[in-house]
């Protein structure tokens, strides 16, 4: 499923040098175009945010179920805590989670997970960042609809110091810079350094801690911004 052929020493270079990289093709076409139709109509999707300090959960039915005026109070809520601390809101499909209590056992993505902790993945993304201590991987799948985002952030939590380099495996059809969603890195001084523009069957790889936001995606984006993200933890 990953791609076993990818310049190797071109990226680990440009990785010792950017502490990022994008690597174009990280999986087989077929795996990708499979994980792409499976993210599409097969996930249970969970709606995920912040209040306050803990990170809130929903369900479509959830959200269904909610009156217009709680609804519209909540999301109000969501973006006043954007403005003044950290931020998120997007629809998660938890794969480890998935994987452990053996849920929807036809799902592709357990496939994944397993080729991603393989040995194989684990000595190649030693190889490119430099990290030899390695050793374990997480993974959930993301969609991002209008209005959904991501505020800067480092990625590096007081209780998650064994992160080592975090991932992000996009399967986009067709995405554009001004539809939003795009993967920013940002400086010491709170400026856009590089983006990433998603692009399908490619994955961002970069080193913990380093900030990093994702754009609001915009209410004209035609597309589902999907992804598989996570880290590469010691």
């Amino acid at each position: 499923m990953i791609n076993r052929h990818l310049p190797v020493d071109e990226l680990k270079e440009r990785f010792a040098r950017e502490r990022r990289v994008l690597i174009d093709s990280i999986l087989d076409p077929m795996a990708a175009e499979a994980l792409y139709e499976c993210l599409l109509r097969e996930i249970p999707w969970e709606l995920v945010f912040r209040r306050d300090r803990e990170v809130v959960t929903l369900t479509g039915s959830d959200l269904d179920r909610l009156p217009a005026r709680e609804r519209e109070q909540m999301m109000v809520a969501v973006q006043a805590q954007a403005q003044r601390d950290f931020q998120f809101l997007y629809w998660k499909f938890s794969m480890v989670d998935a994987y452990r209590r053996r849920l929807l056992p036809q799902l592709i993505t357990h496939r994944l997970l397993e080729e991603l902790a393989s040995q194989a993945t684990i000595e190649l993304v030693r190889t490119i960042t430099g990290f030899a201590d390695i050793s374990k991987v997480d993974a959930q799948a993301t969609l991002y609809r209008p209005g959904n985002f991501l505020t800067v952030h480092s990625d590096e939590e007081v209780d998650q110091r064994e992160r080592r380099a975090a991932y992000v495996i996009q399967l986009c059809r067709g995405w554009k810079a001004d539809w939003g969603g795009l993967l920013h890195f940002v400086d010491g001084h709170g400026a856009v350094a590089q983006t990433f523009t998603p692009r399908f069957n490619s994955m961002a790889l970069f080193a913990v801690p380093q900030d990093h936001l994702v754009s609001m995606v915009a209410s004209f984006a035609s597309g589902p911004r999907f992804g598989i993200t996570g880290w590469f933890t010691a």
